[in-house]
């Protein structure tokens, strides 16, 4: 089976991914596709193919996978609930891990720490057969 057939349907996938398909895989394969735009490092060790579709849920599911575990908070959430009217540049993320930024060719995640008795109140939704942790919404 080929590399693009194996990986396309994860929207993101990182280098353990591709040696758990290819325990032989040369690394250098990635900087060759990436110089010929076949796929997009998002951060180290985490890529996508150039081709995916990258709406906003895309851009959930990158910000859930390239720092785990978080979901989607702040602006964002108020964003995708159509709360406030304003666009929203940042993908804004909360997680128990530390506090930081990624900025990657996709755009800008960032993710803030809170306390692990903190972290509830998100529901995991589907997309495209992947699940993404996004805040719930009180009734």
């Amino acid at each position: 089976m080929g590399f693009r057939k194996a990986l396309f349907d994860f929207p993101v996938f990182s280098l353990k991914d591709i040696k758990k398909l290819f325990p032989n895989f040369d690394n250098r394969k990635l900087v060759e596709w990436q110089n010929k735009n076949y796929i997009i490092k998002l951060r180290r060790e985490y890529y996508c193919f150039e081709e995916r579709k990258r709406d906003e849920s895309f851009h959930y599911i990158v910000a859930n996978k390239i720092y785990t575990s978080s979901y989607i908070s702040m602006e964002s959430a108020l964003s995708f609930y159509s709360f406030i009217p304003e666009g929203v540049f940042v993908t804004t993320n909360v997680s128990t891990r530390n506090t930081t930024k990624h900025n990657t060719p996709l755009g800008d995640f960032n993710y803030y720490h809170i306390k692990t008795k903190l972290f509830f109140g998100y529901k995991i939704i589907h997309w495209e057969g992947m699940s993404i942790r996004k805040p719930s919404r009180k009734k």
